[in-house]
């Protein structure tokens, strides 16, 4: 995981080839006849007084000759709905979906959108972005920058956040950090680490903040020390 992180940020210093995302964020094209793509699962358990509904979506990796599994964002139906019933649940509805934003160098971004409750009309709602390298490894935010005084006083100072510590002023306008809900976009002056601050509202919508790389301590110095 080092390694490939180290690799990672490495990526970020160098020009790197993006690739066009379909325009609902369900494929990447890639070259030689490779492609990502949006894959889904889904069950429906229903009986007297109980009704259970699950989805989850994931990413394939699929060529002429072989196709691979990268990742899900959850468990496969199966297990959840098994998990569900063995604790009394008797209604649920649960969706876990993906768009896809972004697929440049050694990474993957998304969206994320969670959909949790008893049923669909009484669904909360969660967004986030996710990154991920190549072979489905989901990255956190320590892996790229350092999570120093200097991350929060950006981080403060784009999101006009009151006085005390970084956690506290996200709360007081409604959001939180995610250590995961991030990507890594190319800017006109170079990348940009785009984080997702998700809200705690149940309209699911984020604040977006761009972050300059240059801006930041990178995670390369806290691995090397």
């Amino acid at each position: 995981m080092l390694a490939a992180c180290m690799l990672l940020l490495a990526a970020l210093a160098q020009p790197y080839p993006e690739y066009t995302v379909a325009p609902d964020g369900s494929r990447i094209d890639l070259p030689g006849g490779t492609s990502l793509q949006v894959i889904s699962d889904d069950t429906t358990v229903s009986g007297e007084n109980v009704r259970l509904t699950y989805h989850v979506e994931g990413l394939l990796l699929e060529a002429a000759d072989f196709s691979d599994t990268l990742l899900w964002l959850a468990p496969r139906p199966r297990s959840a709905i098994s998990s569900a019933i063995s604790t009394g649940r008797r209604r649920l509805y649960e969706s876990r979906s993906l768009r896809l934003i972004n697929l440049s160098g050694s990474h993957i971004g998304g969206e994320i959108t969670v959909r949790s409750g008893r049923s669909l009309e009484s669904a909360s709602l969660f967004t986030a972005y996710r990154t991920w390298l190549m072979d489905g490894t989901p990255l956190e935010l320590e892996s790229v920058v350092q999570m120093d005084s200097r991350f929060a006083s950006v981080i403060a100072r784009l999101a006009d956040l009151p006085g005390g510590s970084l956690d506290q002023g996200l709360i007081s306008i409604g959001h939180w950090l995610d250590p995961q809900s991030f990507l890594i976009v190319r800017g006109e002056q170079g990348p940009l680490l785009r984080l997702g601050l998700p809200s705690w509202d149940e309209e699911g919508s984020m604040l977006v903040l761009d972050i300059p790389f240059d801006s930041l301590n990178t995670a390369s110095g806290a691995m090397l020390d």
